[in-house]
């Protein structure tokens, strides 16, 4: 037909002709990969199903939370000072949110959000993606659902490097070594494999999250396209 353009037709069921899918891999898969989450059945058909926004609704998830308990209007337009929101968290408990104010943004482009929750202050500092640090970019990011992107839990001072791109490290091997308050940290391979990346050097300041290496490890299930 002129649609199909001379191409052969399928008989039966389309889905019949695709190769078996792991299920107990993928769900394996899943858990090391979002560690912080509850992979539920739903979640492994998703993943099968579009894996890659999949994958983008977890991202979102693990940086800001479980957005959709928030009031739709909310969600889209924030608050403005002054307003209150009202909304059940992941536990079923009412929460009551009010907005007190946004501070100035730092050279660092940080801002601090003041909110009052369910009656108790509480300070949330944020990133201003809109302003720029003082005389540098911003730094990369490590991702958070990545296994292999070595972050830093603090912020400090790289004051060795221990492991170089090409080297092959063993899961919790030292990889730098950082200071910060005059007390020194080790940062350690999350996983097995080959280091990718080196994102910083010695001498750099780098805040908490900031990418510090890739590793490429292997796995046991590899995610069907």
């Amino acid at each position: 037909t002129k649609v199909l353009k001379g191409e052969d037709s399928i008989e039966g069921r389309p889905g019949a002709s695709l190769p078996p899918f792991d299920f107990e891999g993928a769900q394996k898969f899943l858990s090391g990969r979002f560690s912080q989450q509850v992979i539920t059945d739903e979640d492994v058909v998703s993943h099968a199903l579009y894996p890659t926004v999949f994958d983008d609704l977890q991202q979102h998830r693990l940086k800001f939370g479980n957005v959709s308990l928030l009031p739709t209007y909310t969600f889209l337009h924030s608050l403005e000072k002054g307003e209150k929101v009202f909304f059940l968290d992941n536990a079923g408990k009412e929460c009551e949110v009010k907005m007190l104010g946004v501070t100035d943004a730092l050279p660092n482009g940080q801002r601090s959000v003041l909110l009052e929750i369910n009656g108790e202050p509480r300070v949330v500092s944020v990133q201003d993606e809109s302003v720029a640090a003082e005389g540098s970019a911003a730094k990369e990011k490590a991702d958070p659902i990545n296994q292999g992107s070595v972050g830093s839990s603090l912020s400090g001072v790289v004051v060795a490097i221990k492991a170089s791109k090409g080297d092959s490290v063993e899961k919790g091997q030292a990889l730098a070594t950082m200071s910060a308050m005059k007390m020194e940290t080790t940062v350690t391979a999350p996983i097995t494999g080959v280091v990718e990346r080196v994102a910083v050097q010695q001498g750099d300041s780098i805040d908490v999250g900031d990418l510090m290496f890739v590793i490429k490890g292997g796995g046991d299930f590899a995610p069907q396209e």
